[in-house]
């Protein structure tokens, strides 16, 4: 026969497994990456995404939301991450890491020239869970004049 301390202990129990699951599983939504930068000066930061476009995170001109340089690190929140490409002569804005795949993190002192000709690290990163933000934010334009 059961007593009442044990079914309130057995209770606790499952209620502690459940929180422990349900945290396990938020934890895994939300993603940082952490990438040595090294002697890269001055730092850019792009992705190769699973279609194979190049987009743009960081650089000297443009910081977007959730890519950050830290302590000779760059972070990147891949939930919140956003990205630059230029379509038509157009700024697109875009969430960087938005499908599930192989990326390809470039850390670079020049993505605009032949990667042969730079200092760059390339790191490659799995997708393994879809995006759940609705809207990607627009990148700080750091330029002098605004264009860009």
């Amino acid at each position: 026969m059961r007593s009442a301390k044990m079914d309130a202990a057995a209770n606790s129990l499952r209620l502690g497994l459940a929180m422990c699951i349900y945290s396990s599983i938020s934890f895994a939504q939300a993603e940082e990456l952490s990438y040595q930068i090294g002697g890269i000066d001055p730092v850019q930061v792009g992705v190769k995404t699973p279609s194979g476009r190049l987009i743009y995170l960081y650089d000297t001109e443009y910081k977007c939301a959730g890519t950050w340089l830290s302590d000779g690190y760059v972070h990147i929140d891949t939930e919140r991450a956003s990205a630059i490409y230029w379509q038509d002569g157009k700024r697109r804005y875009v969430h960087a890491f938005d499908r599930l795949g192989l990326y390809e993190v470039y850390i670079s002192d020049n993505l605009e020239t032949e990667l042969d000709n730079s200092d760059t690290t390339i790191y490659r990163y799995q997708r393994k869970q879809r995006n759940k933000n609705a809207k990607p934010a627009e990148c700080k334009d750091d330029t002098p004049s605004g264009v860009g």
